[in-house]
This record gives structure tokens, C-alpha cells and sequence, in this order.
């Protein structure tokens, strides 16, 4: 489990992480600071000033004598004190740099190119502007300053201004693979496809395994209607980087759009927030020049949030560089540790975090995830049960404390847990799920019908659920005949639109059920040879009783068999 780091190095946005069934959720929310409000130009005194020296420089411009003034530079303030100690010594760097600019005659252009990137490391991008532009309003060559100028104005929520700055830059270095995605990036965000198209072509032209503009062009095919077009272009994105999960999502649309709802469903499932990252080696040269604990921290929460794990890992590592004390740190590189599978070294950084904070609940459940992985359900629970002392609405503390109970034979403690969760989060569908089944291990069948019942009533698309209560029904032998006709009319409508095992299966036992146990045989022995070519042992396993029952002309009374 991620824990967030405070941010107050120059960002008013903060990060807040949530995570539901091992998924990390990423929310973004305001931070009022005191300076927020004051990122624009100040007016300062100009007023001329009496002295004989300036009157002196004044005429001898004036007449001619080869004198231009130097342009004055206005510089937004910054209030130091609100960094921490490695970031405000940085930030004193790039004034210092600015300061020696502005009083000297000096036309390096370099020192404001140096300060404006220390401050877009920290997301100054006011800051950060008013020095490139002052640099490449005087380079006419300075395209990086331009460059990260404009990704600056997007940050500050003025892409046009962002899109005209490239737009010039692309005249004149047309062959520049970032400047023109970043267009093409643009002009999709403001809706002119036209523009946003013949750019990010421009690049697969240049760059054809370009993600990026790949993602760009097949959102533009949904748009268009072209699903196809869509699918194709997403597909082959997802497979150059599968770990770009924010593109699951108009995938599966575009499946919808084709009348694949089956493969539409399976992208959907897999959405994330992770979007593809271009090759970008003047923003990695930015982003390098951080410093700080909580710089890393938080750079490597974004990173988890992505599932760009690997990154997250070296970004938690550089915060322990900065602050080896940090439980926070040791927090969040254990639980990436747990994502990449190092599950001994993610524990001893658990293990730390705790001894630094013993009132870390999300360590005390991390380590509980590893217990319950190494096949350790009673230490798991144990870990379960320290995190919901410290916090007793831990909703994921709660559901898998349920399910190591009901793995363990304690249905009817699990069901506690599971009862507690459903009423604090209702949208959780496997704790319903779980639950039903810990009715079906009490031998409380009818207690687990209603319950699937009322799971329905809110998720009445989960096809687990659905099925579930076609096996009740299938069990139950007082289920009236026509009502188990009319359900097979429904799951066989169902079945023909999507093959699931799940349904396939509640058909199985609702034809044996009703007497078709010749109909029912048949078909399971569809499924076991199906299940067979997938490699899946397991699942066949699971289902030969069935097929044993039926061709004795009986049918199964456990609906739920593991």
C-alpha cells in the first residue's frame, strides 16, 4: 500500500492514494498555499530616478552612442520558507542564477536556461517561464527553451499559448519527433482532429513504434467512428506498452462499438490511469535535477500509481538517500517491492517502516498481503487484525482478513468481516460474492440467495453473481419446475452471446435439474475439453464430479464447489 507524501515544494495540487482489491487509484486534490495566487508578473516602481548617473546613461543612449539598454526583468516572488531544506538550498541556486542575469551585463542566456529548469523540476512553471522566455525571446535558436516553455503552459493551463510556441518551432525544425507530438497532444486536448491528426502522423512517419502517437491517432478513429481503425491502432500501443492502461479503456469502447461486448468487458476490467510516456530527454534532464526526500516520494507515488513499478522503485530509493529515517519511504518501496514479486525484501522495508512508525496501518497490512501470498493465512490475519486496531474502516484490511478466514474454515467469523465491508463499501462486489459463499459453507442456502439477491440489486451486470444464483436455484429441490425452465431460457440467451465458463457451468445444473441430465452431460464434457486446451488442470479437475453426477442422471447440491 502507497502512502502519499505531503507536498509543499511548489505544487498546489496534492496526491492522494487510494487502493481497492490491490488496484492503486490516483486522486488529485487543491492545496491551498499561501503563494499560489501570486504566480503572475508584479508590476514593479519604475519611476525615473533624479541621479546624475542615470541621466548620464540616458542621454548617451538617446543620442546614439551604441548604448542598448538592457530589458529589466520582473521576477515573480518566491516564498522560500515553504520548501524543505534541500529543495529551498536548489531554489536559491536558480535566484542566485536569475539575480546574476539581471545585475550584470552579461548575455549568458545559459543562466536563465539553468534557473528556468530548476524550477520546472519543481513544478514552478511560473517561474520557470519567465525565465525561458526571457532566454529565447533573445536566442532565436534556444528550442529547448521553447520546448519546455510550452510544456510549462500546459501545466499553467494555457495550451494554446503552448500550441502557438510549438507551432513556430515546428517550421522551423519540422522533423523534431516531441515538438510535433506535443502538438499533436494538444490540438487533441482542445478538439481540432484535423490538426491533431496530421501531426501525430508526422511522427509515425519519423517514428513508426511511436506509443504515444499511436494512442493519439487511434482515440481519433474512435472519435471518427472508425472502430476498427481503433482497434488496430490501440492494439498494437497496448502491445508495444502493455503497461499503459489508461488505454484499456477506449479499446474496450471501440470493442463496444463493433458488437464485441465479451472482449470490450475483459478491456474494461483492466483500465487503468497509466498513459504512454515518450522519449523525452529534455524533460528527463529536468526531472533529474530534483532533489529532496519528498521530491522522490512523491515522483515515485506517481510512478506506482501508473504501474511503472520499476521507476517507483528507484524513485523511493533516492528518498532514503535523502532521509533513511523516512517510514514513509520504507512504506511505499516495500509495497512496490511486493508488486515486483521480492516479497523478503519488501517485508524487511515493512518491517522498518513500522519500528519507525508502529501506527502505520498500511504496513501492517502490506505485511499481511506477503503472509497471506506465502501461504501463511494466520499470520496474515494477525497482520490484518494490527492494521484495523490502528484503523478500524480499512476496507481492504476487512475483505482479506474475511477471505483468510474463509480459507481457514472460519465462515462464520469471515462472514462478520464481510457483512462490516459490504456496509461500508456496497460497491465492492467480491465481498458480496465472498460472503454469499460463506452462507453456502454454513449450510445456509436460502440465507445465501437473499444475499445474492440483494447483491444483484446493485450489481446486476457481474456475471459471477448472476451465476451463483442460478446454482442456488439448481440446488435447491424446491425450486418449481417452470422456474428453472424460465432461467435456462435466460442463461441459454446469455451463453450464446458470451461463452462464460461461469454461466456455462449454472446451465449445466439447471438442465440437470430439470431433468436434462443427457443435455447436461454433454455439455460438460464441452467444458472439460475446453479447459483441457487452455492447460487449465485445476478447472478440469473442478468439474469432472460434475460430470460423474450427470451421467448417473444426478446433479450436484453444492452450488459453489472449490
Amino acid at each position: 500500500m502507497i502512502r502519499e507524501s505531503s507536498w509543499d515544494w511548489g505544487i498546489s495540487k496534492d496526491l492522494s492514494i487510494l487502493r481497492s482489491h490491490g488496484q492503486i487509484a490516483l486522486r488529485a486534490k487543491s492545496k491551498d498555499f499561501n503563494w499560489v495566487n501570486i504566480m503572475s508578473f508584479r508590476k514593479r516602481d519604475t519611476e525615473l530616478r533624479t541621479t546624475s548617473g542615470f541621466l548620464l546613461s540616458a542621454i548617451v543612449c538617446l543620442i546614439g552612442i551604441g548604448c542598448e539598454p538592457k530589458p529589466i526583468h520582473v521576477w515573480t516572488e518566491l516564498p522560500l520558507e515553504s520548501f524543505e531544506e534541500y529543495v529551498r538550498e536548489h531554489l536559491t541556486e536558480a535566484l542566485e542564477l536569475q539575480e546574476k542575469f539581471t545585475e550584470s551585463d552579461s548575455q549568458d542566456f545559459d543562466l536563465l536556461n539553468s534557473a528556468g529548469k530548476i524550477f520546472q523540476a519543481y513544478g514552478l512553471y511560473q517561474h520557470a517561464v519567465e525565465n525561458y522566455e526571457a532566454a529565447f525571446e533573445a536566442e532565436s535558436g534556444n528550442h529547448r527553451g521553447a520546448y519546455l516553455s510550452a510544456l510549462c503552459y500546459r501545466e499553467l493551463g494555457q495550451p494554446e499559448k503552448a500550441r502557438q510556441i510549438m507551432l513556430r518551432w515546428s517550421k522551423i525544425e519540422p522533423d523534431h519527433v516531441n515538438t510535433r507530438l506535443l502538438i499533436a497532444q494538444l490540438a487533441y486536448d482542445s478538439g481540432d482532429d484535423p490538426e491533431s491528426r496530421i501531426h501525430a502522423e508526422h511522427v509515425l512517419d519519423l517514428d513508426p513504434l511511436s506509443v504515444p502517437a499511436l494512442a493519439i491517432l487511434g482515440q481519433l478513429d474512435l472519435r471518427e467512428g472508425d472502430a476498427a481503425g481503433a482497434i488496430q491502432k490501440l492494439s498494437q500501443a497496448l502491445e508495444l506498452s502493455p503497461g499503459a492502461s489508461a488505454l484499456r479503456y477506449p479499446l474496450g469502447l471501440a470493442f463496444r462499438a463493433q458488437g464485441q461486448p465479451s472482449k470490450a468487458e475483459e478491456q474494461m476490467s483492466m483500465r487503468g490511469i497509466a498513459f504512454p510516456q515518450a522519449n523525452d530527454p529534455w524533460l528527463a534532464e529536468v526531472r533529474a535535477l530534483r532533489r529532496g526526500g519528498r521530491v522522490h516520494l512523491n515522483e515515485g507515488t506517481l510512478m506506482f500509481t501508473e504501474g511503472l513499478y520499476d521507476r517507483a522503485e528507484e524513485s523511493f530509493l533516492k528518498a532514503l538517500e535523502f532521509d533513511p529515517n523516512s517510514p514513509t519511504a520504507h512504506l511505499n518501496l516495500g509495497s512496490t517491492r511486493v508488486k515486483l514479486g521480492r516479497l523478503d525484501d519488501a517485508r524487511l522495508h515493512l518491517q522498518e517502516a513500522i519500528r519507525l512508525d508502529p501506527k502505520l496501518a498500511l504496513a501492517w497490512f502490506d505485511l499481511g498481503v506477503i503472509e497471506a501470498q506465502e501461504g501463511s493465512d494466520e499470520e496474515a490475519i494477525r497482520c490484518y487484525d494490527r492494521a484495523l486496531e490502528i484503523d478500524e474502516s480499512h476496507a481492504e484490511a476487512l475483505y482479506n482478513r474475511g477471505n483468510a478466514r474463509r480459507r481457514l474454515g472460519l465462515y462464520a467469523d469471515a462472514l462478520s468481516d464481510l457483512e462490516a465491508l459490504v456496509e461500508q463499501v456496497p460497491g465492492n462486489q467480491m465481498a458480496w460474492l465472498a460472503a454469499s459463499v460463506c452462507f453456502i459453507r454454513l449450510h445456509q442456502p436460502n440465507e445465501a440467495l437473499e444475499w445474492v439477491e440483494r447483491s444483484l440489486l446493485i450489481h446486476s451486470s457481474n456475471l459471477r453473481l448472476q451465476g451463483l444464483r442460478l446454482r442456488l436455484l439448481a440446488c435447491d429441490r424446491n425450486t418449481p419446475r417452470k422456474t428453472l425452465e424460465q432461467e435456462l431460457v435466460r442463461v441459454s440467451a446469455w451463453t450464446q452471446q458470451r461463452p462464460d465458463l461461469e454461466l456455462l457451468e449454472a446451465q449445466a445444473m439447471l438442465l440437470a435439474a430439470s431433468g436434462q441430465s443427457e443435455q447436461a452431460l454433454e455439455l460438460q464434457k464441452a467444458l472439460i475439453a475446453a479447459a483441457k486446451q487452455a492447460g487449465r488442470d485445476s478447472l478440469v479437475e473442478r468439474l469432472k464430479p460434475h460430470e460423474t453426477a450427470y451421467s448417473l442422471g444426478d446433479f450436484p447440491f453444492d452450488p459453489w464447489p472449490e
